[in-house]
């Protein structure tokens, strides 16, 4: 029978497909190839020879119902023996095995009429013959994803190649990069393709789902790095080996690559390498180990716990047998272990089968069976086998086999039986149903699919060339604040016919976007223009949004003239030029729609979408002017280089390489915008500053109006700075001038736009005023206007053209208050015809050109978005005067770089370095090498900037301190009882510790420092004990989180302790790390190390409460005045008989004659004490 059924569907395939197999190529009459003919299909291009697409479909109509009843017959047939089975064999229980047979045909019959409606999915005659039981079973069994529509996927991937992520790991960033080799998946091309049925690799999987989207919404992806980073033994137990055994990487990166398998060619040699792979674009670009920000987008996720997970009531048994199982599994070759198991359970069943005879066939098919069974795990990883009835022996080994086997359906049957009554899960409550998400004043110009139905972008595109979308999460904080910036530029747009704006809830459990789609993180903005979809990666804010979708409205732009090209030349830093002949473009050739799809592919990135610009010439002679060639070509140009494109061939992916490549090859003003997502603070800006000392610009930017003064200065100062040799000097004051004249007209468009749309928002509310007044008259005029015959009404409701007796008889109406100054301005005809536009047109908007529309509403937008929207600045001195630092950067070594930060989305450096943005800009330069920071303290303009440049240059800037700001010290220390500590900062630190009395310090890693904050009161305690001594010693604290200090004061472990003589300050000391921080430690630590003075005042003022203690040191006292005395004699005697050394004893006698003063004068303050 099988036989029969391979032999005719190979003759229907020859004979109807006309196939023909020369060596390894498979062609057909259809067209060149089984895959063209598929390419051809999915660009709408069908033009079958053999038969039309209605004879294909009649075809699959046909055969679906026919497959559809041999399916039925064999299902019935595969009963009917099972039944005969049962009559025919021998049981040891009849009525166990009845029970058995009844439930398998009833789950099986069950299972089997669910999968008939998603067999006929593709057959509208196979569906009207599914019963309308089977068909409600269906719709109710749909939620728990029983069955499904011939398999997962609707579009098979690698059609074109396959997709796969490359991961490499470093220890520096330059490289050299090392590759995770993976258990199955294609990685090194000399590496043959594994097999592992049936083993699944499922961390090998998912990375073939991780290579068909991005690593922004990818989570899952995110964690395996941070766990590669940190050889996490859980996850790299799962790859093949792990490169960095002996030393973590410190950096990892991902690249998209597409593998091909290596042609064959028999006439040559065997080919070394089984792949051949071909380089997309970069997955994921270099992350850090030490990269905090990607912890806690994983923390807040779950993918990474800050704490273990723990059951509530866990069974450390049977976690410890668990573990010990898991350990020792791990450590084998996952598909040797599998098919050992499946070895073993063969081998045991044929130990059996000594003990029974069974025929060949059914011991084959009852091993296929159990290795089946074996397979089927539900998400509890419970193992589900298959039993069998009819097997029993009388010996005692059949006798074993046949219990366990028993036993083994017993509990399969216990265990389906529970798992149908109790639906396999936990008891839900159903959701809410979905509301809307947007407000309802939104609808005129943005539709909210709330549901997540309908919302395919082939359905969306009906309405317009281009469809900006908003997949969103209604619960998402980031979404509700992205739903106001989203509205703003969908209303700014509104009167743009060629794009339109939608929003899509991709949460709602039931919607078909949450079907579809698989995303991680909300919300994901996307633009669908034909069958391109462009993911937007900037920063949620309206004008970042607006210029994007400016942009891809108008991608490329068509040079006609010299003057369109130099103008093209002057607005952007690289300029990107192609020539096709006029009848290649206007055919839509092959080239020219890779051309396109690299300018969209360079407009996803957000550093270069101001930067670069593209544009055709098709004009042969303008095509000359610029390249000599006469075919076509791609060029770059920026003020100072000219690059051409010398690839073979011409496709997106290397256009947009090479266009990337060459644009940051460019030493202009680099913009750095911070991620949409936020999981890093800005990965570009690392790279960046790791590379050298770079100036970092915080402007305010205006990205609706790019052409700035502040920019413009920016610009120029830089080609100064890189200008060395007279050809760069003289190409560079070109292009200065040229901004300048971009600035100003950038200013005259400002200044026009402002005065017509606040003129023309002005005349809207007159008009909207006059007509609401005289609304119940003008309401039957214009119906009346409308029914005229010859009065032609446009599309929203304006009379273009009224009969005279129409206006003359009725142009009192407009002759009130309200009406006077409109009617003196427009005229009695224009205000009938534009009150009825806005009267009876739907949506109430007067007649105003799409243009100026949209330049009104940009206006608008950049209104309320700036503080002030920048033109020409009020006064500008000439470019290149006697401060120009043309070249400055020519014969440097330390030459700088140049970046642009928007200060009021990206500030977090200042931040950190505590001078957040003003509104001002604030210039500072970040120099790695030495790590200092230096800060451009004036006002910007554009000699301060020049200086401030030179002054890096020459070594004159003072470095950045972050410093904490100093307190005054509070009224409350005027009480001699009380004791307050001394805050100090970083510039204060010096001071304080270079005082005339000893000081000591205490560095607290801050309030949040949990060490700091548990020893704080015992080094507060010593201070208040020394706090009579204020004249000869200080206590101070110091934040070192909030205070940079030198070097040599950079504590290893905090809180730490140091004492700074008043007399040897460089002789300070750290209490001893190892020692416990208490108060008797401490006050000894410092009695060990202060001054004699200070140690006299705390004997004495410890004695002062004691009359104990003042008697003993007044006998000890005493005692030592008597051997003073004792001693002044006996040097007396030895001088009398030492003439030699007379003067040496001499020298003696005098110094203890004053110890014997002090002593005396001693002795007396301690017995007036005494007495006292």
């Amino acid at each position: 029978m099988s036989a029969v059924l391979i032999a005719s569907t190979l003759y229907f395939f020859v004979y109807y497909f006309n196939i023909d197999i020369d060596g390894f190529k498979i062609t057909s009459s259809i067209g060149e190839s089984l895959f063209f003919i598929f390419c051809i299909k999915l660009m709408n291009f069908i033009n079958f020879s053999g038969f039309t697409m209605q004879q294909f479909d009649e075809f699959v109509e046909e055969s679906t119902v026919w497959l559809l009843r041999i399916g039925v017959t064999g299902f019935i047939a595969e009963v009917i023996a099972a039944i005969l089975r049962y009559f025919t064999e021998i049981h040891e229980s009849k009525l166990r095995s009845l029970l058995h047979l009844v439930y398998v045909i009833i789950i099986a019959s069950f299972f089997f009429s669910i999968s008939t409606v998603s067999f006929v999915v593709i057959s509208k005659r196979g569906q009207a013959q599914i019963p309308t039981v089977v068909k409600y079973m269906h719709h109710y069994s749909e939620f728990y994803e029983l069955t499904h529509s011939y398999g997962l996927f609707r579009k098979m991937t690698g059609l074109y190649g396959r997709p796969e992520i490359i991961l490499e790991g470093s220890y520096e960033l330059n490289g050299p990069w090392t590759m995770f080799d993976f258990y199955s998946k294609p990685g090194k091309l000399n590496e043959r393709p594994r097999f592992v049925l049936p083993h699944q690799p499922r961390l090998d999987w998912q990375m073939w789902f991780a290579a068909l989207g991005t690593y922004h919404n990818n989570a899952f992806f995110l964690s395996l790095t941070y766990h590669l980073l940190r050889n996490n033994s859980e996850v790299t137990y799962l790859m093949k080996k792990y490169p960095f055994e002996e030393k973590l990487p410190k950096f990892i990166r991902a690249d998209l690559y597409l593998y091909h398998y290596t042609t064959i060619n028999l006439k040559n040699k065997w080919p070394k390498d089984y792949w051949r792979r071909d380089f997309q674009q970069e997955y994921m670009p270099s992350v850090t180990r030490e990269d905090a920000k990607l912890s806690d987008y994983l923390y807040q996720n779950g993918f990474v716990l800050k704490k273990q997970f723990t059951l509530m009531n866990q069974d450390l048994n049977l976690e410890n047998k668990l573990r010990t199982l898991h350990d020792l599994v791990r450590t084998l070759n996952p598909t040797t272990f599998v098919d050992s198991v499946i070895l073993a359970h063969a081998v045991l069943f044929v130990a059996y089968t000594k003990f029974r005879k069974v025929t060949a066939v059914r011991i084959a098919t009852v091993i296929w069976l159990r290795r089946k069974a074996l397979l089927k795990v539900d998400n509890n990883l419970k193992i589900v086998r298959i039993g069998f009835i009819g097997m029993g022996s009388d010996k005692w080994p059949g006798k074993f086999y046949r219990k366990f086997i028993d036993n083994l359906n017993m509990r399969s049957l216990l265990a389906s039986l529970r798992f149908s009554n109790s639906n396999g899960q936990l008891s839900q409550r159903e959701s809410f149903p979905p509301r809307p998400f947007f407000p309802p004043s939104s609808k005129k110009y943005l539709v909210d699919y709330y549901t997540g139905n309908d919302a395919e972008p082939q359905h969306l595109l009906y309405k317009s060339e281009i469809v900006v979308v908003m997949y969103y999460a209604p619960w998402s904080r980031r979404c509700t604040k992205t739903r106001v910036v989203f509205e703003k530029v969908a209303r700014s747009l509104s009167a743009s016919s060629d794009i339109s704006f939608a929003a899509v809830n991709c949460f709602f459990p039931h919607g078909e976007c949450r079907k579809s789609h698989k995303t991680y993180t909300y919300p994901v903005i996307v633009a669908y223009i034909g069958k391109q979809s462009l993911m937007y990666t900037g920063l949620l804010a309206s004008d970042y949004i607006y210029r994007w979708i400016s942009r891809l409205r108008n991608p490329i732009r068509r040079l006609i003239g010299p003057v369109a090209v130099n103008s093209f030349l002057d607005e952007f830093d690289d300029a990107v030029i192609a020539f096709f002949h006029a009848e290649i473009a206007f055919a839509v050739s092959y080239e020219f729609q890779q051309y396109i799809k690299a300018a969209l592919m360079v407009f996803q990135r957000q550093n270069l979408l101001d930067k670069v610009g593209f544009a055709i010439v098709t004009n042969s002679s303008l095509a000359m002017s610029l390249n000599s060639s006469p075919r076509a070509w791609i060029q770059l140009r920026s003020w100072n280089l000219t690059f051409n494109y010398n690839g073979s061939n011409i496709t997106a992916y290397k256009i947009f390489d090479w266009v990337k490549n060459q644009a940051h090859k460019s030493n202009g003003l680099q913009w750095i915008s911070p991620e949409m997502n936020g999981i890093a603070k800005s990965e570009e800006m690392l790279s960046i500053l790791q590379h050298g000392a770079t100036v970092v610009m915080f402007v305010d930017r205006q990205v609706l109006y790019p052409h700035s003064w502040t920019i413009s200065v920016m610009k120029q100062t830089i080609m100064e700075y890189y200008a060395c040799g007279a050809d760069l000097t003289n190409q560079m004051k070109s292009r200065s001038y040229k901004l300048d004249a971009l600035l100003n007209e950038s200013g005259r468009i400002i200044a026009v736009s402002s005065h017509k749309c606040e003129k023309m928002d002005a005349r809207t509310v007159e008009i909207r005023k006059c007509c609401m007044t005289k609304k119940t008259s003008l309401m039957s005029r214009c119906f009346q206007c409308h029914s005229k015959e010859g009065v032609n009404f446009s599309e929203n409701g304006s009379c273009n053209q009224l009969p005279l007796f129409f206006y003359n008889t009725y142009s009192s109406l407009f002759h009130n208050v309200p009406c006077l100054s409109v009617l003196s301005a427009l005229g009695e005809e224009q205000l009938l015809s534009d009150c009825c536009a806005f009267l009876i047109s739907r949506n109430q908007k007067l007649d105003v050109s799409q243009d100026k529309s949209e330049q009104c509403a940009k206006y608008r937008l950049a209104r309320n978005l700036y503080n002030r929207i920048s033109g020409s600045a009020s006064s500008t001195s000439y470019p290149f005067d006697a401060t120009s630092i043309t070249g400055l950067s020519c014969d440097k070594n330390n030459s700088l770089r140049f970046v642009g930060v928007d200060g009021r989305y990206g500030d977090y450096i200042l931040k950190r370095l505590r001078r957040p943005y003003n509104g001002q800009v604030a210039a500072l330069i970040v120099d790695p090498g030495t790590e200092r920071t230096f800060f451009m303290q004036n006002e910007f303009s554009r000699h301060i900037f020049r200086d401030f440049l030179r002054a890096f240059h020459n070594g004159s800037l003072v470095p950045h301190v972050i410093s904490q700001a100093s307190q005054k010290e509070p009224k409350i220390l005027k009480h001699n009882d009380l004791s307050v500590l001394s805050n100090s900062n970083a510039k204060s630190f010096r001071t304080d510790i270079n005082s005339s009395e000893d000081a000591v310090v205490f560095f607290s890693g801050g309030n949040w420092h949990g060490p700091s904050a548990s020893v704080i009161h015992v080094y507060h305690s010593v201070a208040h004990y020394f706090h009579p001594f204020l004249k000869l010693i200080k206590f101070f604290i110091i934040d070192v989180s909030l205070n940079d200090l030198p070097w040599q004061f950079q504590m290893d472990t905090l809180p730490a302790v140091l004492f700074f003589p008043a007399e040897r300050k460089s002789s300070s000391s750290r209490f001893p790390a190892l020692v416990p921080l208490t108060v008797p430690n401490l006050i000894a630590f410092i009695v060990t190390r202060c001054r004699r003075e200070l140690r006299w005042q705390l004997a004495l003022f410890s004695c002062s409460f004691s009359s104990l203690c003042i008697k003993k040191n007044n006998l000890r006292l005493q005692k030592i005045a008597v051997m003073i005395r004792n001693d002044i004699t006996l040097l007396k005697l030895i001088e009398s008989s030492s003439y030699e050394h007379s003067h040496l004893f001499q020298h003696l006698i005098r110094r203890r004659s004053k110890q014997l003063h002090f002593t005396r004068k001693l002795l007396k303050i301690v017995s007036i004490s005494k007495f006292s």
